[in-house]
């Protein structure tokens, strides 16, 4: 659904924007000795992006985008539940047809105590996007399930499984393919010292389109939490995958993935967090991507006596591997700045 623009969105984005000056932080409604509690978050965002279809044209606009909802959490007996609903709304200064506004669901159980601890997940929510793929913006609904589970060997020894089903549904467009993907996971943790765990795994991953194209993506892979290097805390992942097109059409494609994320800490206000990531994927377009790379950087002020102010940076790489008869776009990476003010 699109966004009325005008004088509807400047009383919504005002509404929202008020909210966050007026509520407090912390949980607004408590009961059963504070373990049912609800909140009340918020959160408004400039943006200047500077490639808003990702496309050679390279169109820029400044975009407002609010969001507000609420948050139940319940810590009582050995499930606990937590579940989320927001809506996110958009408008664009000059684009104004690409304004959205956006709900966003999540159901959670969790499991935090005893031997083995877990998650199941439920979700779903809008999304509106530039597509480098498809050089425009899509709107989709996008729908998810995922289970977490982890089991101490001993005191350094431990693993961890997961299922994660997801599905990506375009609205109002007959050129792009829908995606539903399954994924397996199970990793194996060894806690090598009190400042770093290492570990290693094995993912399968089941692709399928409406357009009928089929995938399986196998990869091993391994890496350490904690501290990477001296004043940098985070994590990274490197990989090797294999992908095989089950039905018989396409080669097979070989490649490193990775996902790598750390934060340096400047001050105790101010911290610089970059990340990375490198992955196999299907695009909308129904073209099988052997490389798919994100480079993020993030100045970010975390600061709890004032609200929290962010200056990201984001670039996105897309290699696509096409027919030989079709050529492959020539992309421009876009290029975004976010001023984040947010509440919770």
């Amino acid at each position: 659904m699109r966004l009325p623009t005008g004088r509807f969105c400047n009383i919504v984005l005002g509404g929202i924007w008020l909210t966050l000056a007026t509520l407090p932080l912390g949980a607004i409604v408590r009961w059963n000795e504070a373990k049912d509690q609800i909140y009340v978050t918020g959160s408004a965002i400039w943006v200047y992006d500077s490639n808003i279809f990702t496309n050679s044209e390279g169109v820029s606009d400044s975009i407002i985008r609010g969001s507000i909802g609420a948050e139940y959490r319940r810590q009582a007996g050995l499930i606990g539940v937590n579940a989320d609903l927001s809506i996110a709304i958009a408008q664009f200064t000059e684009n104004e047809d690409e304004g959205f506004s956006n709900p966003n669901m999540r159901l959670e159980f969790t499991k935090d105590s005893g031997r083995t601890t877990g998650t199941l997940a439920f979700s779903g929510n809008r999304a509106s996007r530039a597509d480098p793929a498809a050089n425009m913006r899509t709107d989709s609904w996008n729908y998810g399930a995922d289970f977490r589970v982890k089991y101490p060997i001993s005191d350094r020894h431990s693993f961890s499984g997961g299922y994660d089903w997801q599905r990506q549904d375009y609205e109002n467009n007959q050129f792009l393919v829908d995606l539903n993907s399954h994924s397996m996971s199970a990793d194996w943790f060894y806690v090598f010292s009190e400042e770093r765990d290492l570990f290693s795994g094995y993912r399968l991953r089941l692709s399928d389109t409406s357009a009928g194209s089929k995938f399986a993506d196998h990869s091993v892979s391994a890496g350490v939490a904690g501290r990477l290097i001296r004043g940098l805390n985070g994590t990274a992942r490197m990989g090797y995958q294999i992908r095989k097109d089950l039905v018989g059409v396409a080669d097979t494609f070989l490649g490193f993935n990775a996902t790598i994320t750390g934060t340096w800490n400047l001050t105790r206000q101010i911290s610089l967090t970059a990340r990375f990531s490198k992955d196999l994927s299907v695009t909308s377009t129904n073209i099988s991507a052997p490389s798919k790379a994100q480079r993020r950087t993030s100045w970010e002020s975390c600061s709890t006596a004032s609200p929290r102010v962010e200056l990201n940076t984001i670039q996105i790489t897309d290699t696509i591997v096409a027919p030989k008869n079709i050529t492959a776009p020539r992309l421009k990476p876009p290029t975004t700045v976010n001023c984040v003010v947010s509440s919770a």
